[in-house]
């Protein structure tokens, strides 16, 4: 797939497994180049053509800018961007301590504008 003739690579965050492995895979198949993120990536896609792993975990906040700049400067043709990572809890809003509260709100949402900026 190309945009403005360009060929199109897409980072696609929570690529190990579920819906985020599954957009790696649809993509691959449309054409675009893959870099696929998650906590646990390493050696998943092996062998597969296009599609490049990097391992980051976005429940690092601290560290997350610092990973995302060395990403963009190992990847600097990311045309696209697929924001799937994250992480449910279920259960009364009471059971929940203020720090699972804040992981939750870090890695669904946090990560994700961190990522996109």
């Amino acid at each position: 797939m190309t945009l403005n003739g360009h060929h199109r690579t897409v980072l696609v965050t929570g690529a190990s497994r579920g819906i985020g492995k599954a957009i790696c895979h649809k993509l691959l198949e449309e054409g675009c180049n893959v870099i696929a993120v998650s906590r646990s990536i390493n050696g998943l896609f092996a062998g597969v053509g296009g599609i490049t792993t990097y391992p980051l975990d976005l429940s690092d906040i601290k560290q997350l800018p610092n990973e995302l700049r060395r990403l963009h400067k190992q990847h600097p043709e990311i045309t696209d961007l697929v924001c799937n990572a994250g992480v449910g809890r279920f259960g009364s809003i009471e059971e929940f301590s203020p720090e699972q509260i804040q992981g939750l709100i870090d890695l669904n949402l946090t990560a994700h504008i961190l990522t996109a900026r």
